[in-house]
């Protein structure tokens, strides 16, 4: 196979890795549900004024380079 040919399918070749990768591993929390004192505590986080970290803000705090 040329590497010509190989750019031609490597979409396809991508998409069956990672729909094997899927199936193989899953989502294991898939199906679970939160426990109210869980829900009540990120809805209360979401209506919170403290300030909030971007990714890219959080990133650059732990010395990560995106």
């Amino acid at each position: 196979m040329t590497k010509t040919e190989l750019k031609k399918i490597r979409p396809m070749l991508e998409e069956i890795v990672e729909n094997k990768l899927l199936q193989l591993l899953g989502d294991n929390e898939s199906g679970l549900q939160l426990k109210d004192s869980v829900r009540r505590r990120l809805k209360k986080s979401l209506h919170s004024k403290a300030s909030s970290v971007s990714a890219a803000g959080a990133a650059r705090n732990l010395g990560l380079h995106w």
